[in-house]
């Protein structure tokens, strides 16, 4: 249980930059 968890939230860490990677983007992205 403990090591689902804890292979659980780098992943949801890693997740969440990488959404907030994408949004930086097409936040920059010419319209």
């Amino acid at each position: 249980m403990d090591r689902a968890i804890s292979d659980t939230k780098p992943i949801c860490h890693v997740s969440g930059t990488d959404v907030a990677a994408l949004f930086s983007r097409l936040a920059q992205a010419p319209s």
